[in-house]
């Protein structure tokens, strides 16, 4: 049995493709899923149809007790914690559990916390237990790692990026049908998909749409992904103030995100922080260019796939506006985007690739 630990099963990149890659190795393994977090995630109800087992252990007093009963009762034999840093307190429970491998995962380049005495302190604590009680460190990609093994030496980990699953293309009228749901006939559409986290800086995706619209381009944006109540007043209040209301679209969480990315012009990255962004990967796999903060995992995706353009952070909105009016230019043919979606499967960035090496991590046969 492989358990995986996480907060909730709320839409992510981590939760998403975790249970990608399980529906993949389902004939090959049993998984359960072990919640520090309350219980209610939108992405339960996809777990346990693909036969997984949910158990709330906790993160009070009485997580080692029940990640204890937990252990025992399925039977784990690896234990995966996607917590960065805080995966250093639950290898070290697997250790002392028994739990033969236990895998601290590593999705992001940083915690976009501060620095302080405190902090710093905790995070050499934490790693020092990973360095002692994990049997495999793993990371989706070369920046994440190395914030994974900072003051790990003798321990190096390895890269493993999630997997993408790549759905066909949806046929030509059925694009032109979602298309016409979000933008005009003339607009160019630049989307911009991401959770509710402040390093996804949906701000500046509306300040970037209007330098864009103040350019003469006709841009719509579309935002897509969990929005709390007060950011989506926020988010309206700015783009009224920048005198673009009409012209964002605030879709929500949604389950088409590739579906949507298929019929955008641009796909807009402005994130603060990121270690390998889905966002970016769906874009290359439905031939979408997308436009990026230049962060070090968006470069290495840039490194494989031409349609990344990179921006600096620093850069005016201004730039990244002149720099959508370019990319909108060219409309991607159905020819390319089937071509795009060949070539990310044969990737390293691939669904197959992925499944090779998770199998190799959890000791299971790939399917």
């Amino acid at each position: 049995m492989i358990a995986h630990i996480f907060s909730r099963l709320e839409p992510g990149g981590a939760e998403i493709r975790t249970l990608d890659m399980i529906e993949r190795m389902s004939g090959s393994a049993t998984f359960v899923f072990l919640l520090t977090g309350r219980p209610g995630g939108s992405l339960e109800e996809r777990a346990r149809g693909l036969g997984c087992q949910i158990v709330y252990v906790g993160s009070g007093v009485e997580f080692v007790q029940n990640l204890r009963r937990a252990v025992r009762r399925h039977g784990v034999t690896v234990l995966h914690a996607h917590s960065a840093t805080a995966s250093g307190w639950f290898v070290l429970n697997g250790w002392v559990l028994g739990v033969p491998r236990r895998i601290a995962h590593f999705r992001s380049d940083g915690d976009g916390r501060s620095s302080n005495p405190r902090r710093i302190l905790q995070r050499w604590l934490l790693r020092g237990l990973i360095r002692v009680f994990a049997t495999d460190i793993v990371a989706v990609s070369p920046s994440a790692l190395t914030f994974a093994t900072s003051g790990l030496p003798g321990r190096p980990g390895q890269v493993v990026p999630s997997g993408l699953s790549v759905r066909p293309l949806l046929p030509a009228e059925e694009r032109l049908a979602l298309r016409g749901d979000l933008v005009g006939s003339d607009q160019v559409c630049v989307i911009h998909i991401g959770r509710d986290r402040p390093e996804k800086n949906r701000p500046r995706a509306v300040r970037v749409l209007a330098a864009t619209r103040r350019s003469g381009v006709d841009a719509k944006l579309v935002i897509v992904g969990r929005l709390g109540q007060d950011e989506a007043m926020d988010l309206e209040a700015m783009a009224a103030g920048e005198g673009v209301l009409d012209h964002v679209l605030l879709l929500g969480e949604r389950g088409d995100v590739q579906e949507l990315l298929s019929v955008a012009d641009v796909c807009l990255v402005t994130s603060l922080r990121e270690g390998l962004p889905g966002s970016v990967l769906e874009a290359c796999a439905m031939g979408t260019p997308c436009l990026a903060s230049a962060l070090p995992g968006v470069r290495w995706v840039a490194q494989t796939f031409a349609s990344v353009h990179l921006a600096e952070l620093e850069w005016a909105d201004e730039v990244w506006a002149e720099l959508i009016r370019e990319m909108s230019n060219h409309k991607v043919t159905d020819d390319e985007r089937a071509a795009s979606r060949a070539r990310f499967e044969t990737s390293a960035f691939g669904m197959a690739t992925a499944e090779r090496e998770y199998a190799k991590l959890w000791g299971v046969d790939a399917v």
